[in-house]
């Protein structure tokens, strides 16, 4: 269950170079270190983190990452300075009677469950400057496709849906991103959509309006994840295929992994609106998956390399099921 965290105040790490959370290893005591693995530095370092015990764990490119326990409480948390922000509880979340309704949570495993409830939680920073609690909107994407994506902010208590317009309601959201004064909510199916900040960025706890933004790429093939990043001012589509590998183990012969095949990187025109396929990175790398997507100047850093894509297993319904891990 890969995570990125992104440390912000220890002088020897820049801010801008994406860590890894590793795994816990769930035998342990939950009042356990953490392994953070710098790729930087080609090291490890270790993090008393028990706040993460037994949570899915989403990071950010701000410093915080997002934590969902096996009591479907909702925190921000900063894995240095340990600071933990209260989230409303994912059961005041539109749409969450859904879940009672369908499913048997005796009978499921909870860490599938909240795959379904969640497949992705991203921070979104409202304004550069400090660091109190309204400085930040945070998104929900539901892990089904009729799920209703939700926002809140530290310090309300419910979580407000986002309504979709002119979309096919069909189409799930599939990652969110801040571009200037605009939030882009990118779909499976390539087309984008988009409020204003300052619709969410208020205290009425009212529905946001989606609204239609662009269509998909020319000859765009929908792939089974896409992502959406801010790339030094370029807005970016990443779309990643995948296929199935069938490991035929005589004690499970259902059991199957996955392996990524390729990307497509796609940037938005700003003069045609229009998406143009990318295929040299130049000096950049990117990293995706189901944390916050994000990129860097890679000659800025050691043991980066330019022109390439940084990928995690974001494939969680298969974490538990499958031998063969990482779907590298």
């Amino acid at each position: 269950m890969a995570l990125r965290v992104f440390l912000l105040y220890k002088k020897k790490w820049n801010k801008s170079m994406p860590l890894l959370m590793l795994p816990e290893n769930t035998k342990d005591h939950p009042n356990f270190f953490r392994n953070i693995f710098c790729p930087n530095n080609q090291r490890c370092y270790q993090l008393k983190l028990p706040q993460t015990f037994g949570a899915r764990c989403w990071g950010s490119s701000c410093g915080w990452i997002v934590t969902f326990d096996l009591n479907q409480n909702l925190h921000m948390f900063n894995p240095l300075t340990t600071t933990r922000i209260p989230l409303p509880h994912q059961s005041t979340m539109p749409g969450h009677d859904f879940y009672d309704d369908f499913f048997d949570k005796d009978d499921m495993d909870f860490y599938e469950l909240r795959g379904l409830f969640l497949e992705k939680v991203l921070v979104i920073q409202v304004d550069d400057g400090g660091g109190g609690r309204g400085d930040y909107i945070i998104i929900t994407i539901p892990g089904q496709p009729n799920g209703i994506v939700t926002y809140a902010k530290p310090g309300d208590l419910v979580w407000t849906s986002i309504i979709t317009k002119e979309i096919n309601i069909e189409a799930c959201v599939k990652d969110v991103v801040r571009w200037g004064s605009q939030i882009i909510f990118l779909y499976a199916d390539g087309v984008t959509g988009y409020c204003d900040i300052n619709a969410l960025n208020h205290s009425n706890l009212e529905p946001a309006m989606l609204m239609k933004y662009l269509p998909p790429p020319e000859r765009f093939i929908p792939p089974y994840k896409v992502y959406l990043l801010v790339s030094f001012g370029d807005l970016l589509m990443v779309s990643r295929h995948k296929r199935c590998i069938n490991d035929e183990i005589e004690d499970d012969p259902d059991d199957f992994s996955y392996q990524t095949i390729d990307f497509e990187v796609y940037k938005l025109n700003l003069g045609t609106k229009n998406w143009k396929r990318v295929y040299e990175l130049d000096d950049v790398a990117l990293f995706v998956g189901d944390n916050t997507s994000m990129s860097v100047r890679a000659s800025n850093f050691s043991n980066c390399k330019s022109n390439c894509i940084y990928f995690t297993d974001d494939e969680w319904q298969f974490w538990d099921t499958s031998e063969v891990k990482g779907g590298a």
